[in-house]
Protein backbone atom coordinates (compact mmCIF):
# COMPACT_ATOMS: atom_id res chain seq x y z
CA UNK A 1 0.00 0.00 0.00
CA UNK A 2 3.08 2.24 0.40
CA UNK A 3 3.85 2.17 -3.05
CA UNK A 4 0.64 2.35 -4.46
CA UNK A 5 -1.04 5.52 -2.80
CA UNK A 6 -3.48 6.03 -5.69
CA UNK A 7 -5.16 2.49 -5.14
CA UNK A 8 -8.63 2.54 -3.79
CA UNK A 9 -8.75 0.64 -0.15
CA UNK A 10 -11.38 -1.94 -1.81
CA UNK A 11 -8.52 -2.87 -4.81
CA UNK A 12 -6.36 -4.13 -1.36
CA UNK A 13 -9.41 -5.37 0.29
CA UNK A 14 -9.68 -7.96 -2.55
CA UNK A 15 -5.68 -9.08 -2.29
CA UNK A 16 -4.33 -12.16 -0.53
CA UNK A 17 -1.32 -12.27 1.42
CA UNK A 18 0.38 -15.83 1.99
CA UNK A 19 3.31 -16.74 4.47
CA UNK A 20 5.13 -19.80 5.39
CA UNK A 21 5.97 -20.43 9.33
CA UNK A 22 7.89 -23.46 10.27
CA UNK A 23 8.44 -24.61 13.72
CA UNK A 24 10.37 -27.28 14.63
CA UNK A 25 9.49 -30.01 11.58
CA UNK A 26 6.38 -28.60 11.02
CA UNK A 27 5.58 -26.72 8.20
CA UNK A 28 2.40 -23.99 7.54
CA UNK A 29 1.03 -22.05 4.33
CA UNK A 30 -0.55 -19.22 5.75
CA UNK A 31 -3.48 -16.92 3.75
CA UNK A 32 -4.66 -13.70 5.34
CA UNK A 33 -6.92 -10.93 3.89
CA UNK A 34 -9.27 -8.58 4.76
CA UNK A 35 -13.27 -8.88 5.25
CA UNK A 36 -14.68 -5.51 6.00
CA UNK A 37 -12.20 -2.29 7.65
CA UNK A 38 -12.03 -3.57 10.81
CA UNK A 39 -12.05 -7.41 10.34
CA UNK A 40 -9.50 -9.99 8.90
CA UNK A 41 -9.14 -13.13 8.11
CA UNK A 42 -6.45 -15.61 8.74
CA UNK A 43 -6.70 -19.04 7.26
CA UNK A 44 -4.26 -22.10 7.75
CA UNK A 45 -4.49 -23.51 4.03
CA UNK A 46 -2.04 -26.46 4.91
CA UNK A 47 0.61 -27.65 6.90
CA UNK A 48 2.78 -30.64 6.50
CA UNK A 49 5.14 -32.29 9.09
CA UNK A 50 8.79 -32.25 7.33
CA UNK A 51 10.73 -35.29 8.38
CA UNK A 52 14.42 -34.78 8.26
CA UNK A 53 17.35 -37.19 9.85
CA UNK A 54 19.53 -34.00 10.06
CA UNK A 55 17.28 -32.57 12.55
CA UNK A 56 16.99 -36.50 14.87
CA UNK A 57 20.90 -36.55 14.72
CA UNK A 58 22.29 -36.16 18.27
CA UNK A 59 24.66 -32.67 18.19
CA UNK A 60 28.60 -33.64 19.10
Amino acid sequence: MNQYHQASWTTFGQRQLFAVQSIGNKLTLLSTRRLTDDQWCLVEVRSAIIYNDFLLAPLV
